[in-house]
């Protein structure tokens, strides 16, 4: 703030003695990890692109629950409230968009280790991510294993999991416990023999050396990469920083959760529902689910890779469904796994409604 208006705040506030200090200076070279509440009088132009840096300092500095009352102009792209010429915001509450279609935040920021704002980064969970854990808890006992630090990752937790029920230290394993060469592994899930255990990750070769100690007899599921933040970045930045568009993200359309969720529940069905002859391994159980699941399908699979081609409809047909010469209405599915630039297959199935999705 300016000098005049802070001696007249000085004067007034004298009274809260040192749990109200006056700052008169660029706020971007002022430390206020430690403050509760911010009260402010940015005008509007403060936020624009030339001033972005502003409100990602806020955002950044300002712990989560921390209070921003902005006197008479809103942030540009924040979520809050406005009263008798006050807009209030709570800090890790306050991003446009920031909630799902149930009315459920998605979009966190984490201020970085110990408080250096230089290493924060937004955190978005992926759709469905709550109900996911929610109904499979009861039915799994639920560990992590996160290429992540430490802190971060304990942030995350505090999200999913505050009390702590699900994930307690022992059931979380970070960047620091991989092996040497930098692959992931089981020992630290010591209760269960391997054949019970399904990894569910979205990269395999992590988990490479893992699957031959256990000589292949872990379950495995390699989840769709979810690259929402990355994919979307320029939009994200012009929304969050700039303002853009009111602050409204791009809607997220991910629905990966929602199917794993139903499948796991079937194998978790399965796998409890048999009554006699020999117990069925989760890798086994994991491929009669998978057929189960393609059992009657019609596809179409899009691949200018011949030999990809072959490999993908080979795979699909092994799992029961069957792989289609042309597309038409009735089709389940169009299956691509590249660069469809221009395919008139692809727009053809868009004009039939025929759901299209891609492989990796």
């Amino acid at each position: 703030m300016n000098s005049s208006l802070g001696r007249t705040a000085e004067q007034h506030l004298h009274k809260y003695g040192h749990r109200a200090r006056v700052v008169i200076a660029d706020v971007r070279n002022v430390d206020m990890r430690e403050a509760t509440a911010v009260t402010s009088f940015f005008l509007s132009h403060s936020f624009n692109a030339e001033g972005s840096s502003l409100k990602e300092y806020l955002s950044k500095t300002l712990q989560p629950g921390c209070l921003v009352l902005n006197y008479t102009y809103p942030v540009l792209g924040w979520q809050g409230s406005y009263s008798n010429g006050v807009y209030r915001y709570e800090i890790g509450q306050h991003l446009s968009a920031a909630f799902n279609f149930e009315g459920e935040q998605e979009l966190y920021e984490w201020c970085g280790p110990s408080g250096d704002s230089s290493k924060g980064c937004y955190t978005k969970l992926r759709p469905g991510l709550r109900e996911f854990l929610l109904e499979l808890a009861p039915l799994y006992e639920l560990y992590i294993f996160s290429m992540g630090d430490r802190e971060y990752i304990d942030f995350v937790r505090s999200v999913l999991d505050p009390d702590g029920t699900m994930f307690s230290d022992d059931k979380v394993a970070t960047r620091a416990d991989l092996d040497p060469n930098s692959s992931k592994h089981l020992r630290f899930i010591s209760l269960y023999p391997v054949q019970r255990i399904i990894v569910l990750d979205d990269r395999y070769d992590v988990w490479q050396e893992e699957v031959k100690r256990c000589q292949g007899k872990v379950g495995m599921i390699r989840a769709f990469c979810y690259d929402y933040l990355s994919n979307r970045r320029q939009e994200l930045v012009d929304a969050l920083v700039h303002g853009a568009a009111g602050g409204a993200l791009p809607t997220d359309y991910d629905f990966h959760l929602y199917s794993l969720t139903r499948h796991l529940r079937l194998v978790h069905q399965e796998i409890t529902n048999r009554t006699s002859g020999k117990s069925m391994s989760t890798r086994h159980t994991l491929v009669w689910a998978q057929k189960k699941t393609f059992q009657g399908l019609r596809l179409f699979c899009i691949e200018q890779d011949p030999g990809q081609l072959t490999r993908m409809r080979a795979a699909a047909e092994m799992f029961g469904a069957s792989v289609e010469s042309e597309v038409y209405a009735g089709l389940h599915l169009i299956v691509l796994s590249s660069d469809t630039s221009g395919e008139p297959n692809v727009e053809l199935a868009r004009r039939l409604g025929v759901p299209v999705v891609r492989v990796q």
